[in-house]
This record gives structure tokens, C-alpha cells and sequence, in this order.
């Protein structure tokens, strides 16, 4: 949120690791090149359901608000309309040119320990 990070999760067994990570390289690849406005109307629409149900549950009502709070002035004031506004203000060709930026930067893998 504070940083511009993209964080990609995907749960896969050891042996297929190889084959994942290639599939997450050709798909930021894909990104890069194929996003429509179908898909970024498409993506609009999940971040502003996500954002309205924040005020269903206290404490991510609480946790979004105070997170914030921290990287804006003290005397800046905002709504979830307003951020639902600019959300939809966003055009294809200003993510596209985020996109061109987007690289791997860091791969973890977790393992289990012996039986």
C-alpha cells in the first residue's frame, strides 16, 4: 500500500515450482500487453465492493482508516466515496504505464520439515 507493491500468492506443490514461476513471469508478461477495458471495468467493480464492505467489519473499518491516516497530512479528510471515485477515474492508459515497471523482484518458497 505505502511502497507500490504487487504481492502474488500461489500455494503449489515443490515439484512444480519451476512450472509456477514460469507461469507467473508469462503472466505479468501478459499484463503488460493485454489488459482490456473489459478487464480493468471488470477489476473496478471487485475494488469497489471490496472498499464498501470495509465498513461492515469494525476492525478493517479501524485498520484502513488508521493505515491512512499515517501517509496523509493531519488535516486531510476523505471518504469510501471518495475513494471509490477515484478508483473509477483510473484509465487503461495510465495502468498500462504502471505496468511497464512491473517486474519479479523478490521469490520465496516455503517448505515443510521432515516427517
Amino acid at each position: 500500500k505505502f511502497k507500490g507493491c504487487m504481492f502474488i500468492g500461489a500455494g503449489i506443490e515443490s515439484e512444480n515450482y519451476d512450472v509456477v514461476l514460469e507461469l507467473i513471469a508469462s503472466t505479468i508478461k501478459e499484463l503488460q500487453t493485454t489488459l482490456t477495458e473489459v478487464e480493468l471495468m471488470s477489476t473496478k467493480e471487485a475494488m469497489v465492493a471490496s472498499i464498501r464492505s470495509i465498513s461492515d467489519f469494525p476492525n478493517s473499518f479501524i485498520n484502513f482508516f488508521y493505515t491512512e491516516i499515517l501517509e496523509k497530512p493531519l488535516d486531510y479528510t476523505f471518504s469510501l466515496d471518495e475513494m471509490i471515485e477515484s478508483f473509477l477515474a483510473v484509465d487503461l492508459k495510465s495502468v498500462m504505464k504502471v505496468y511497464e515497471n512491473l517486474t519479479l523482484d523478490t521469490v520465496y518458497f516455503i517448505t515443510g520439515g521432515e516427517k
